[in-house]
């Protein structure tokens, strides 16, 4: 389509120029007392000209009324660039260990920085590391009030730094404010489990764990891990027996198979002198799985029938004859039971 409408132009100029050629005519403009009458060629010249020449008086005039804005566009450019300079020297110095280089290099030129938010957190980390809180406290504020402030990113970086310093009850009331507002964030998610375990609140950490998409926690065996500290803490700072079974049954099924948890458990049943309860416990759990720590707690326990007890240890001597553990619960037994040869 294109093709053939420049074909028709070309044609039709050609047509043109050609009548004008044989019959070039003429223009006469008259206004009293002048005339002036030229060929229509020459007066079709002089009009282009006078186009021409007129574009490019308007062109001039724009481009010099509009001086002053390319100038200060050009001048913002290039403190932007020289910004964006210092905050690569101020990154430079800061993982170099410059701390107080890289907190000068990082806070100038922030009016004209397209990165000032990054700057100011990284900023805030250099200020910690010079342990000046304060400063670090100022170039937080600033970051969070910046335009372009990420807040996530902004909460984040000042939970850490929290934690960092050892102010944890900044730290707790920070990361659960990132966790209200952004639930579904990995990061934020995150945060808040790093700050429960640094604080050693287990009861809250075992809830997060059980309650938000773990997917966007950290990964399985970290879970795993997590899940079995917070319970294996909860049962060892239980008060008394019936928190203790309390705590036992709030446990998810898979969590109390755990032979970690299950050890903790045996170790806060003893502590309350339900011995015999954490022997049957210890039976039963080294049925499924060997367990070097449940044998261990084994021997310790002061149980209803020390005979008894001794002979089921004799059983497991038989697939384990070199655990030391169980060679050590064996003597306990041994002891309990005044067998002073065995």
């Amino acid at each position: 389509m294109r093709f053939l409408t420049v074909l028709f132009l070309a044609l039709a100029a050609g047509i043109g120029l050609t009548m004008i050629a044989v019959k070039p005519g003429y223009v006469l403009i008259s206004r009293e007392p002048w005339s002036v009458e030229t060929s229509f060629t020459v007066f079709v010249a002089g009009l282009l000209l006078l186009v021409g020449f007129s574009y490019l008086l308007l062109r001039l005039a724009i481009h010099v009324f509009d001086t002053p804005e390319r100038i200060r566009r050009w001048q913002q450019q290039r403190h932007a660039k020289q910004a964006v300079e210092d905050t690569r020297k101020g990154l430079v110095e800061l993982i170099n260990g410059n701390f107080a280089l890289a907190e000068k290099s990082l806070t100038r030129r922030l009016d004209d920085n397209p990165l000032d938010v990054i700057s100011l957190l990284a900023a805030a980390w250099a200020a910690q590391q010079r342990d000046d809180r304060s400063a670090r406290d100022e170039y937080l504020n600033l970051a969070s009030n910046r335009p372009d402030n990420s807040p996530l990113a902004t909460g984040i970086i000042t939970c850490q730094l929290q934690r960092q310093a050892g102010e944890h009850e900044e730290s707790l009331s920070t990361a659960r404010k990132l966790h209200e507002h952004y639930p579904a964030s990995p990061s934020a998610n995150r945060c808040l489990v790093d700050t429960l375990e640094q604080n050693e609140q287990w009861q809250d950490l075992f809830n997060v764990l059980n309650n938000t998409n773990r997917s966007n926690v950290t990964s399985v065996q970290t879970q795993a891990e997590l899940l079995s500290l917070a319970g294996s803490s909860l049962l060892a700072s239980a008060n008394d027996l019936e928190a203790t079974h309390t705590t036992w049954k709030s446990l998810p099924r898979k969590l109390r198979k755990d032979m970690t948890i299950v050890a903790s458990y045996c170790r806060a049943l003893a502590r309350f002198s339900a011995d015999a309860e954490a022997e049957e416990l210890i039976r039963n759990s080294l049925k499924t799985a060997w367990s070097a720590e449940l044998v261990e707690i084994y021997g310790t326990l002061k149980g209803e029938d020390p005979s008894y007890m001794l002979k089921q240890a004799e059983q497991w001597l038989a697939d384990h004859p070199t655990d030391t553990q169980l060679m050590l619960c064996l003597g306990r037994l041994a002891i309990q039971n005044q067998l002073w040869g065995m």
